[in-house]
């Protein structure tokens, strides 16, 4: 008769040999895995914070955040809002991930929404659940807090809708507003936590 003990250490084994060939799924694996899932979380826009929320957020110290803006470097180059960390889409992994601390906020940013969703998508599967994304990006940002039009549409469209003199980077006006131009939005604060926090004169980030 064969013994028990043997075959479940043998069984084991060849469980353990197979994870080390096949590994962990990749970060796309697992994308497509959770696909319907991210879609529907995406699609209900709880995660798409106004251009009026993130300006107070950058004010507010008594928030743990990071902004990260998923753009090329050229056109993070061109205009970039202060404090805003480029990072590659592809960088984006369980690593990269672990260096977020557990209770801080991450609001992605890119022209339009397509990139920062994806940056979504990948901060998500890899755990992180205090991430959003700004609503209709750069684009939407400028059309409100540079050319004052308050009732711009946000896109979704990544193409960049705006020229500049110059390599302007974080130097821009519009890269850090005033903090009251916030109050001339009207919208839902979507970021948990924070919309208890009084909005200090600091510069958060």
């Amino acid at each position: 008769m064969r013994n028990p003990k043997l075959f479940a250490a043998g069984l084991l084994i060849v469980m353990g040999l197979g994870l080390a060939v096949w590994g962990d799924p990749s970060i796309e694996e697992r994308m497509s895995q959770r696909s319907e899932e991210l879609d529907q979380e995406l699609a209900s826009r709880e995660k798409h914070i106004d251009p009026g929320e993130l300006l107070e957020l950058l004010y507010n110290t008594s928030v743990d955040k990071r902004l990260f803006d998923v753009r090329d470097e050229a056109e993070y180059n061109l205009f970039h809002i202060l404090d805003a960390e480029r990072v590659d889409l592809q960088s984006i992994d369980d690593d990269f991930a672990s260096t977020i601390r557990k209770k801080q906020v991450v609001i992605l940013v890119s022209n339009g929404e397509e990139r920062a969703e994806l940056a979504y998508r990948r901060f998500r599967v890899a755990g992180l659940t205090a991430v959003y994304i700004l609503e209709g990006g750069i684009n939407h940002w400028l059309a409100i807090f540079d050319k004052g039009i308050q009732d711009a549409k946000p896109q979704r469209d990544d193409t960049r809708q705006y020229a500049f003199p110059g390599v302007l980077g974080h130097r821009a006006p519009a890269s850090r507003p005033p903090v009251e131009l916030a109050a001339s939005r009207n919208f839902t604060k979507k970021v948990k936590g924070a919309s208890a926090v009084k909005v200090s004169g600091g510069c958060g980030g």
